[in-house]
């Protein structure tokens, strides 16, 4: 049976290939170094293209507790590594213009611990929702999701005062981390709209904010459109910065002639 969402699982994994490979380059051939954003970007962007095919599936399956949990995963806690290519970015100007802060250091290894708290809860949650024969599960499910996505809204906001606080040093910032900067700040509203959504689907009781089953028209406006602008946002960013790799390679290519690198702390 075909449907309206099974249309958007089909569009979702048709867009999301040509980012795949996109970000494949920037994490084999373009960026040696400091590379957290673009592989989360690369996690995020395979883990949507698979969730638009289980969505599709879902559609088939509704009814098995298999699919559901599944299903549900992907779609819920999936966001989370858009949330991490934030943190990533941050990492980067960090490696790049603020070496030695050991408090900058401290603060993303902080969002870090929060995302993986945040990304157990709500695969937990997601996991007890796909019981929903049993109403115990079920309710402990809807809990651990609402804590994860506060947890998630936690990360969204450390990662604005980060920025804040960086936008208010810019003037020691080199021109690339001002592009990486610049493309974290156009990222914060439309993952303001997604996690609006996604809170919306925990929070509040009406089926038509379910991404699996409820509504279309904000399916696809505050989740599916406001992940993939994010993401190309970040993709796109990665090839506007000049390469930043490792010394050896950094070395090599000024031996060889080619353009202008950077070296950055070793950080994947």
């Amino acid at each position: 049976m075909w449907s309206p969402h099974s249309s958007v699982g089909a569009a979702q994994s048709a867009f999301y290939l040509p980012i795949i490979i996109a970000a494949a380059y920037l994490i084999f051939r373009r960026h040696s170094d400091s590379r957290m954003a673009w592989i989360c970007c690369l996690t995020f962007s395979i883990v949507r293209f698979t969730g638009g095919i289980l969505l599709i599936e879902y559609v088939n399956h509704d009814s098995e507790a298999g699919w559901i949990i599944v299903a549900s995963i992907f779609q819920g806690a999936g966001v989370v590594p858009l949330i991490l290519v934030l943190v990533g970015l941050l990492r980067l100007i960090q490696a790049l213009d603020f070496p030695k802060s050991s408090t900058m250091k401290m603060t993303i290894i902080g969002l870090r611990v929060l995302f993986f708290v945040g990304i157990i809860l709500l695969v937990a949650g997601s996991v007890l929702l796909g019981h929903y024969q049993n109403p115990t599960d079920t309710q402990l499910g809807h809990k651990l999701a609402k804590a994860g996505y506060i947890v998630i809204l936690l990360i969204l906001a450390g990662e604005m005062l980060f920025a804040s606080w960086m936008w208010l040093n810019s003037s020691q910032l080199r021109l690339d981390s001002k592009k990486l900067l610049k493309a974290m700040s156009i990222s914060f509203p439309f993952l303001t709209v997604r996690l609006a959504y996604a809170l919306l689907s925990v929070f509040d009781t009406n089926p038509k904010w379910s991404p699996l089953s409820g509504d279309i028209a904000p399916l696809v406006c505050m989740h599916s459109l406001m992940e993939y602008i994010v993401v190309l946002i970040c993709v796109t960013t990665g090839y506007l910065i000049k390469p930043v790799r490792s010394n050896a390679e950094d070395d090599a290519s000024h031996r060889s002639g080619a353009g202008k690198t950077y070296r950055a702390e070793q950080d994947v």
